[in-house]
């Protein structure tokens, strides 16, 4: 567990694609789970051999889980108009979706990570039910599809 998790991390910092915040928050649900299985957060930092200073780590990592438990994915009403995913509930429709990532995010405008187009995968959307000026950035999508999410459950 601590070699996969050590390379992802090192191969996500040394690729740049990502700041050190967003690839601890991509790997906080791993690194918390070795914690719960007993090992301390130093001996965590220890094995995973970063080329980080353990009081900065440790930051990356308070911050991850206050990120991962605050309202970042809650959904925000003043941005995403209820009617809107009305619109897209009353088409809804259980089918498989198609479309690669990349086919997305040439629609969108915009890069989204492999959580958000899974997301998009399990509520079956395409790209034609989507109106990219209701989500214009990222943050809006995440919170256009939470709101669709959560409409979905109580249906």
């Amino acid at each position: 567990m601590f070699s996969k998790l050590s390379e992802k991390i090192k191969q996500e910092m040394d690729s740049g694609d990502f700041s050190l915040q967003v690839i601890f928050r991509r790997n906080i649900e791993a690194i918390e789970y070795l914690h719960t299985e007993g090992y301390t957060y130093r001996t965590i930092f220890k094995k995973l051999d970063t080329s980080l200073h353990e009081k900065h780590w440790r930051d990356l990592i308070r911050r991850a889980k206050e990120q991962n438990n605050s309202k970042f994915m809650s959904v925000n009403k003043s941005n995403v108009k209820t009617d809107d995913t009305s619109i897209l509930l009353s088409d809804y429709s259980p089918r498989i979706n198609d479309e690669p990532i990349e086919e997305w995010m040439n629609y969108l405008g915009y890069e989204i990570s492999e959580r958000v187009y899974n997301k998009i995968v399990d509520l079956n959307l395409t790209t034609s039910k989507i109106n990219t000026s209701k989500v214009p950035n990222p943050r809006r999508l995440i919170i256009f599809l939470s709101e669709l999410s959560e409409k979905i459950k109580h249906r």
